[in-house]
């Protein structure tokens, strides 16, 4: 994920870069069920004493084959499996795991129907399938259980800002970055004509996307009437509140430089070769005439001061402790998402490794 920012593109680009294309159709593979992988590691016997002298066991005629010769390794370490204190706590433990694997997969699985839905890859050809990627994202910024709905309404805003970003970086023109922007700020639908198809896809479902949620808040919820009932008591309003309403918190902005100066670091000579337009760390080089070398150090001296500012702003913020918290943790999975490259945009070996590790492979246990 990156920050969409209204930089000035003078370009133009051919039509043929941002074609809108037919509509497609696709097949997507079911996500395993929770009962069949359980059964992978059962399996039925009639000769429950051959079972225990090979150390097995048998539970409800079924046996939990444990190491033995001869027998193929399961997902499971195997130290694991013969820590365990019963076969009624194997059964249980090792089937939470497996269901909160599954859960997992679920998660990825209907963000990728959603994308798939939504057809974005066969009207835009410049759109980019991440959906992996911004799983992580919203999973890094907001692990906690509770918040399994805001990374459901993360993950695809997420997918939406990673084609928004490059049509800013590199489809747009100027003259049509701005009508977006525009409109952007607005959210008045009425001007949506004036921009050129490929935006209209853009911002139509990314408007869509928005309203929906904001429905389901307001069906659940109610109207927020407290913060209406703040500016219509009588001399309940101060200067001071509305400048900290209208200008963006420190706390905010201290965490969105970390992930835009993490991202330059580690895609900005990509980028550029493609035709982007500059990054921070050509921007330091053609003000201070210096190489790209002293240029990312520059850089990384910066992300050490607003990490020191952030932890400032953390401790004195009034703003609730959970939107601190996950400004925090955007900026640390910015930090985790480019520490090897560009882990968003052109993972490498060990960013999928991570990913792997994440979401499919067991976690270790050292018992």
């Amino acid at each position: 994920m990156v920050l969409v920012s209204t930089v000035s593109v003078g370009m133009s680009f051919s039509a043929t870069r941002f074609m809108v294309k037919p509509a497609a159709s696709f097949t997507l593979l079911k996500p395993p069920s929770t009962k069949a992988i359980h059964n992978t590691s059962i399996r039925s016997t009639s000769n429950d004493a051959a079972l225990v002298s090979r150390g097995d066991a048998c539970v409800d005629g079924k046996s939990i084959v444990r190491r033995s010769g001869n027998y193929p390794p399961p997902i499971w370490d195997d130290d694991f499996v013969q820590s365990l204190a019963s076969d009624f706590k194997m059964t249980t433990d090792i089937g939470t795991s497996l269901t909160g694997k599954c859960r997992g997969f679920q998660w990825i699985f209907e963000r990728i129907r959603w994308w798939k839905s939504i057809q974005w890859a066969e009207k835009l050809s410049f759109a980019r399938a991440r959906l992996v990627e911004c799983f992580y994202w919203s999973l890094g910024s907001n692990f906690e259980p509770e918040f399994q709905y805001a990374r459901s309404v993360l993950t695809p805003v997420n997918a939406f800002i990673t084609t928004i970003d490059d049509i800013y970086d590199v489809y747009g023109t100027l003259e049509e970055l701005e009508l977006l922007t525009k409109l952007t700020k607005s959210w008045d639908a009425a001007e949506l004509d004036q921009l050129p198809d490929f935006m209209k896809i853009c911002f139509t479902d990314l408007y869509n996307k928005i309203n929906e949620v904001a429905n389901v808040f307001q069906r659940e919820h109610g109207a927020v009437l407290l913060t209406h009932l703040y500016f219509v008591k009588p001399n309940s309003v101060k200067h001071e509140d509305l400048q900290c309403l209208m200008a963006c918190p420190n706390i905010l902005r201290h965490s969105a430089t970390i992930l835009r100066l993490a991202d330059d670091m580690a895609t900005s000579s990509h980028e550029m070769e493609r035709g982007d337009n500059p990054k921070s760390i050509q921007c330091y080089m053609n003000d201070k005439g210096v190489s790209e070398d002293e240029a990312r150090e520059h850089i990384k001296y910066l992300i050490t001061e607003t990490w020191k500012k952030l932890n400032e702003e953390s401790a004195e913020s009034p703003m609730s402790k959970p939107f601190i918290e996950n400004c925090l943790n955007l900026a640390k999975i910015a930090s985790c998402v480019y520490l090897y490259g560009d882990g968003h945009g052109a993972p490498g070996s060990r960013d999928k490794d991570r990913l792997l590790f994440l979401f499919v492979h067991p976690i270790p246990l050292d018992l």
